[in-house]
């Protein structure tokens, strides 16, 4: 069995995960297999950096505003759930992060979609979204945001691959907590 979900430049050729079947503890174990593959192209964790107060005013959104507001929600317990929950369903339909976004969080333009650093501070805000407000979505979003991140290791600088390294610790954590209350031994 293997882990194929984080390869390929899934930034250009999303996975679909259409039907995606469970299939036990060996696709776990496959899974973390590919995350510390990918951990190994790390050198060494980094925080993510801390959101600044952001205002969303306007009919259009910077891609990196509007992740910097949702995450400044989410780090004083003030979450935007709204606009959490239609960034999240547009990137489960997309499986990308647009420059710009309508009021709706709706992509303002389909085909500026290539900046890495918004997929890296999406997975923040998710990760973020996970620890703090304990949804299986938010749970199911971080493992899609990963595998696409984890596809385009090779292209962040050292930065962002240790701000990657930490999501990936985090992200066990997650799964692990998913798990064992699932009864699931990892």
């Amino acid at each position: 069995m293997q882990y194929d979900y984080s390869k390929g430049d899934l930034i250009e050729t999303p996975n679909t995960y259409f039907y995606t079947s469970y299939q036990g503890k060996p696709f776990l174990d496959v899974w973390g297999e590919s995350r510390a593959q990918t951990l190994s192209e790390c050198i060494s964790l980094v925080q993510a950096p801390k959101a600044e107060k952001a205002t969303l005013e306007g009919s259009h959104h910077d891609g990196s505003e509007l992740l910097e507001y949702l995450m400044y929600g989410l780090q004083t317990d003030c979450p935007d759930y709204k606009r959490l929950h239609f960034l999240i369903r547009n990137f489960e339909i997309t499986k990308r992060i647009y420059d710009c976004y309508t009021g709706e969080v709706r992509s303002a333009d389909k085909k500026r979609y290539h900046n890495h650093s918004l997929y890296l501070r999406f997975a923040e805000v998710i990760e973020l979204a996970c620890a703090k407000l304990e949804g299986l979505n938010y749970v199911n979003a971080l493992l899609k945001i990963m595998d696409t991140l984890c596809s385009i290791v090779q292209h962040l600088d050292s930065a962002d691959k240790g701000r990657l390294a930490r999501l990936i610790n985090c992200e066990r954590n997650h799964i692990e907590n998913v798990a064992t209350n699932a009864g699931i031994a990892l």
